[in-house]
């Protein structure tokens, strides 16, 4: 014995020779037969120790519950059991160094450990399962039979079971056995064989499987998920509901083995074990191995075995297929739901020895204790404790995410996709293989109980993404497969699982959905690779494109989640980035083929509910998103943009609520900038999307879009005008409120100019009246001289009265319902021009004036309000605009008073508006003061710099106006100041051609019709002459015209027909291209006095004494050169001159108009010469 000890001992300080020359890489390193030979050594001695054992009872050497004690230690001789332990320990890990008869070795040391299992301590013995299993990443697949059935019979059998405890270093190996297992062995019978060797050890075998599932390579999670739902019945059912089936991974029963008695019965073909037996000596006597082994129905009948019948157990045969229904022959309720698999000899007895389904009932019944033999149905998630919930979430995520695109495998990989052997589950195939975790997600996790909301959010999270994996699918038939799976999917999910969580979780979801998601939902897709910011809102909205359909994002969750999103791309995101999510920004607010269930009303009401705030910052944050709408052409109708706006305006212009009597004036202020910034957004947008609209510009102002805009603008500039006095803006330069404002009127000249018509509207034709209406009307103008002279002190007297009626209206007019178009209008014309009072800055004024030139000139707003209100009008032509236009003729700015004189012009053609203009030009040029004869005559300029001549010839009444104002120019030459008369001679010099022809218009029209003025006419031309003798002022064509025109007047004044007659045929051979008739109505119009035209004499009092008797003088005391008709008419009107009669006065005046003409023209003659 002792003999035996030293050998034993002395062989293991060889096997440590051979150890550690195979660690330090020793040359020759040693061979596999070697190594093998004093392993066969060790288990030829082990054996022969079983043999001779005692005969005690068997289960002392079999079963986890005898091998933890170590009282059959006690019946062996003591051999350094532990040292080969540590020896065969060291061998494991470096055993596929050994390069030469490798599998002997391995065969050997397998050997080795089998019989070493009996004389192993507990602690020792548990060591070994994991140990073994790390051989199977190191050996020839030839071996991996051999180490699970080793794994299955002779170690884990004795390490885990009923009545060793929490045996922890075995039941924490085993998710990582399984990795193992389920990674290198491909043949799915050494799977089975694994698992249902496991069934009846290890107690809740589905957390280890999901763990495989969670933590596992690629290629053990369709194994593991197959084998999960191959043994549970409880997930069986669910295949079974949804008419699926396992793919992608054929599951096979493991094979019975062969009876391993050597003298068998059935010595030609041994028949398969029905039989196991545990004793020693048996084992090893009659079949040469270690306990346990496999013995036949047919051997074990023999008298040999007999003797050992108490060591013989029965074998639980492979499961050919777990039913989802109880198998129990005596079950109440057949057909019932399975709620176990047991695996215990009195249950696997009534069921042909294989695994047992039982109902909830039966498990009871047959089970009323704790049974280790029995794997119970897998219970909700959220009753479980932290540890098991994160391997089950993990898992079902893991598995949804294997619906995420994966790199198409190389041309010479060994791994053929197509094919259904190992490549199957090594590329797996996304629709197969995701499904999986969504019948455990809608099974397992109902958010029921106490839910631990970071899980539930990241299950949600991973569902979604789903969703976003399987929207496009590679060809067709895995397209339906995908759109099939989802829609049953919905079915279960959205109706029972998705739409719970939205009743109780409603936040989770939203959290779930946002551009900065909480760190627990920031999984799959671009959460788990390097990504930038503009690919995860990128990827962030297609997975709101894909969840639209699918009633996921109601419009609660979506009013909660785009503030954020939006918010995120305006603070986040630079305009370049911006373009990169432009596609899918767009598809997600499609106005027509949005994804979202509800229409745009809901699409946009977390904007709209901006506006209905009071808060100036909050309603800038809603425009800052329409602003990122807009910038991406994202089309929103204009008539809901106008109701937002308009709402918005509103609550800003109403004080708040909840304001403290008392606010810093640094606040006030920075809120009004806020709110200007508000107004200038408002404007952008809308001008951005009606062109994104196609909306058609300059469609007038009656439009209703146009009557909505009109009290809005209104509206701003009254919520504004705190900051519009120019007291607030103490910068002369840079100021950024006065840069803001700038911005403001030029949006809202951009607006009205694409309001009103695109062309100018031209000045209103007024010419002299018809002929008929001249006769008819003769008598009566001839009788109303006097009646208008005595009239017109009275009117003088009631001027005040009139005026502050006038004011009144006006007051009246601007308060007007904001319903009727035209007061809307008028109301908006007269703010803007009242804000010319309270603004300095030159850019501000421009826009202003620019504005209003386009609601007057284009969209005449004045034109049409004073078909319906001619007082109201009047009285703002004569108060507050013309002497507005007036004071703008500056030539200090002369971009804005260009636009003023053509809005001075059509005011002067409106109603009364010449006479006002009269008036104001009278009284400036005729001011105590000389600086306002200054300002006067600079104004004078800017009139004349900024007409023409084809501009100013269709309107009578504008023509006589500027006729007047050029009058009252020209006496300014005499001014008793020096400054003037100089300021007036140099402007007159600077005088444009096209001012000049535009000043020769007017007089000459002017002295056509207005008999009175003809001779300061003529004497106001011929200052101008002087003044310019390098310029035409006087030409022949001048003379011609205007002295054929006087000819057909005084013929008119003939009582012959005949002579008439004669003086017309005469005329057509000279008329100058003008048509005889309009010559006619010219000279009827001027002999009958008509008041429609004023005299310039008459109304503003310019007549020197020189120019007063110039009719006289040239009657008297000059010899009138002209036609011989001309003298003998003026000698008869000279003899009769003593009647009084006032159609003589109207000839001698005509005559010496004549003789005035030809005399001037006659002293220009001889000036040329």
């Amino acid at each position: 014995m002792a003999t035996r000890e030293l050998t034993f001992k002395s062989r293991i300080n060889t096997f440590n020779d051979y150890l550690r020359q195979i660690t330090s890489f020793a040359q020759p390193p040693p061979s596999g037969s070697d190594i093998a030979n004093t392993l066969k050594y060790f288990s030829n001695t082990l054996r022969n120790v079983l043999k001779d054992a005692p005969n005690v009872v068997e289960e002392k050497f079999y079963g986890a519950k005898h091998a933890r004690s170590n009282v059959r230690l006690t019946i062996f001789p003591t051999l350094n059991y532990p040292g080969l332990f540590e020896a065969i320990c060291g061998l494991l890990p470096v055993a596929h160094l050994v390069t030469i008869n490798q599998d002997v070795l391995i065969a050997d040391l397998l050997d080795v450990i089998r019989c070493l299992v009996s004389f192993l301590t507990w602690d020792q013995l548990t060591q070994l399962p994991y140990k073994v299993t790390l051989m199977l990443p190191m050996c020839q697949p030839s071996h991996y039979s051999a180490i699970v059935e080793l794994l299955c019979v002779y170690l884990l059998p004795n390490t885990l079971g009923v009545g060793v405890g929490d045996n922890v270093m075995v039941t924490e190996a085993i998710a990582g056995m399984l990795i193992i297992v389920l990674q290198h062995c491909t043949d799915p019978k050494l799977h089975s064989r694994l698992i249902e060797c496991l069934l009846p050890l290890r107690a809740h075998l589905y957390k280890d499987l999901f763990t495989v599932i969670a933590y596992g390579p690629p290629n053990t999670k369709i194994p593991a998920v197959s084998l999960l739902f191959y043994y549970w019945p409880q997930l069986q059912s669910l295949l079974s509901a949804h008419n699926l089936s396992l793919s992608g991974y054929t599951q096979k029963a493991w094979t019975v083995p062969k009876c391993q008695r050597k003298m068998c019965i059935n010595k030609t073909a041994k028949s398969a074990a029905k039989k196991i037996c545990t004793h020693p000596s048996m084992c090893t006597s009659e079949c040469e191995l270690p306990p346990p082994v496999y013995i036949c129905v047919d051997c074990y009948d023999t008298h040999g075995m007999r003797l050992y019948e108490d060591t013989f157990f029965d074998i639980t045969l492979p499961a050919d297929k777990i039913s989802p229904t109880c198998d129990s022959k005596t079950c109440a309720n057949p057909g019932s739901k399975a709620y176990s698999v047991c695996t215990s000899i009195d249950c696997v007895r009534l069921n042909r020895y294989r695994p047992t389904s039982l109902c909830y009932v039966c498990n009871l019944s047959r089970h009323p204790g704790h049974c280790g033999h029995v794997q119970e149905s897998i219970a909700n998630i959220w009753t479980m404790d932290i540890e098991n919930q994160s391997y089950i979430v993990d898992a079902i995520v893991n598995l949804l995410r294997e619906a995420e695109p994966e790199p198409m495998p190389d041309a010479d990989s060994s791994i053929n996709s197509s094919s259904n052997s190992l490549g199957d589950f090594l590329v797996p195939k996304v629709p197969a293989y995701s499904r999986y975790g969504i019948l455990l997600l809608k099974e397992l996790c109902h958010p029921v109980g106490d839910v631990n909301v970071r899980a539930l959010g990241r299950l949600l999270a991973m569902l979604f993404q789903w969703f976003q994996c399987t929207a496009t699918a590679g060809d067709a038939v895995e397209n339906a497969l995908v759109e099939k799976m989802k829609a049953e999917a919905m079915q279960t999910l959205t109706t029972a699982w998705v739409h719970s969580v939205k009743r109780s979780y409603n936040d989770l979801i939203v959290a779930t959905l946002l551009p900065h998601p909480p760190d627990f939902a920031k999984v799959g897709g671009h959460w788990e690779k390097l990504s930038g910011r503009t690919e995860q809102m990128k990827e962030g909205l297609v997975r709101l494109i894909i969840l639209g359909p699918y009633d996921i994002v109601s419009s609660e969750v979506w009013d909660c989640i785009m503030p954020y999103w939006l918010e995120a791309i305006r603070t986040e995101l630079t305009t370049r980035e911006l373009d990169e999510i432009k596609i899918p920004l767009k598809q997600v607010f499609d106005i027509e083929m949005s994804p979202l269930p509800f229409l745009l009303d809901n699409i946009l009401h977390f904007i709209r509910r901006r506006f209905k705030s009071g808060k100036p910052a909050v309603q800038e944050q809603g425009l800052q998103w329409l602003q990122i709408l807009t910038s991406v052409e994202i089309a929103i109708p204009v008539l809901v943009l106008l109701t937002m706006f308009k709402e918005g305006v509103v609550k800003l212009l109403q004080p708040p609520e909840d304001e403290e009597v008392e606010n810093d004036s640094n606040d006030s202020r920075d809120e009004l900038e806020v709110t200007l910034n508000c107004f200038i957004l408002m404007l952008d947008i809308f001008l951005k999307q009606s062109e994104l609209s196609k909306v058609t510009p300059h469609g007038g102002v009656m439009q209703n879009k146009s009557i909505q805009i009109f009290p809005m603008i209104i509206n701003m500039i009254d919520c504004m005008a705190p900051l519009s006095h120019p007291a607030t803006c103490k910068e002369k330069e840079g100021c950024f409120s006065c840069q803001k404002l700038t911005v403001f009127y030029q949006l809202v000249f951009n607006l009205l100019r694409i309001i009103c018509p695109r062309l100018e509207s031209s000045l209103p034709v007024l010419d002299v009246v018809k002929l008929e209406e001249i006769n008819r009307g003769s008598q009566d103008s001839q009788r109303e001289d006097k009646s208008r002279s005595t009239d017109s002190g009275e009117s003088s007297v009631k001027g005040d009265d009139v005026e502050e009626e006038r004011k009144l209206n006006g007051r009246l007019a601007k308060q007007t319902g904001s319903g009727d178009s035209p007061s809307s209008l008028h109301s908006l014309f007269v703010c803007l021009l009242q804000l010319l009072e309270k603004h300095t800055d030159v850019d501000i004024c421009f826009y202003i004036v620019h504005a209003l030139k386009s609601l007057f000139v284009h969209g005449q707003c004045l034109n049409s309000t004073y078909k319906t209100h001619p007082d109201i009008i009047e009285a703002f032509l004569k108060q507050q605009f013309i002497p507005r236009l007036w004071k703008m003729l500056d030539s200090r700015q002369s971009r804005t008073a260009k636009l003023a004189v053509q809005m001075l012009f059509h005011a002067i053609a409106l109603g009364n508006g010449h006479v006002y203009f009269w008036s104001i030009v009278n009284g400036d040029c005729s001011h105590d003061s000389w600086r306002v004869r200054y300002a006067a005559a600079d104004k004078i300029r800017m009139m004349w710099e900024n007409s023409s001549a084809n501009f100013l010839s269709k309107n009578q009444t504008v023509q006589t106006a500027l006729a007047h104002v050029f009058c009252q120019y020209v006496t300014m030459l005499h001014d008793t100041d020096h400054n003037v008369s100089q300021r007036t001679i140099m402007q007159l010099g600077l005088l444009g051609e096209n001012s000049l022809q535009a000043i020769l218009k007017c007089m000459s029209s002017q002295f056509d019709m207005v008999v009175k003025d003809r001779q300061l006419i003529l004497y106001k031309l011929s200052q101008l002459q002087n003044v310019m003798p390098e310029r035409a002022v006087f030409s022949w064509a001048f003379f011609l015209a205007r002295l054929q025109q006087l000819i057909v007047e005084t013929e008119l004044h003939g009582s012959s027909d005949s002579e008439s007659g004669s003086t017309r045929g005469s005329l057509l051979k000279v008329s100058n291209g003008q048509s005889l008739e309009q010559m006619l109505k010219i000279a009827k119009f001027a002999s009958m006095r008509c008041e429609s035209l004023h005299s310039i004499k008459e109304q503003s009092g310019i007549y020197e004494k020189s120019s007063g008797s110039l009719v006289n003088s040239y009657l008297k005391d000059k010899t009138i050169s002209g036609p011989p008709f001309l003298r003998s008419k003026g000698k008869k009107k000279s003899a009769s001159q003593s009647d009084g009669s006032l159609q003589e006065a109207e000839e001698d005046q005509t005559l010496g108009s004549i003789g005035m003409l030809i005399d001037v023209s006659q002293c220009h003659t001889r000036s040329k010469i």
